[in-house]
């Protein structure tokens, strides 16, 4: 399992979630950033019409999708529902 996390750095929003991604990274979840401008056929491939956009993936299949800011729990929540949560 693993996120994807959509952004840019001209995105207030953006930027507010960039500590709480960092964390949940070194803490060993499996989180990419991507930045929109820069790979805009990655967000056209998975429909990111807006940013901040976070979709957790199982099994290459979309299980959640945020738009906008969202809280660190939140987002241990669902990687902790899978039992499937961290990278080693």
């Amino acid at each position: 399992m693993k996120a994807l996390f959509f952004t840019s750095n001209y995105c207030p929003s953006c930027r507010k979630m960039e500590p709480v991604i960092k964390k949940l990274q070194g803490e060993g979840f499996a989180i990419e950033v991507i930045d929109t401008r820069s790979n805009s056929e990655l967000a056209g491939k998975y429909s990111v019409n807006a940013i901040p956009t976070l979709i957790i993936l199982s099994n290459g299949q979309e299980i959640k999708r945020w738009v906008g800011v969202v809280s660190e729990e939140n987002i241990k929540s669902i990687f902790k529902k899978q039992n499937d949560y961290r990278i080693w």
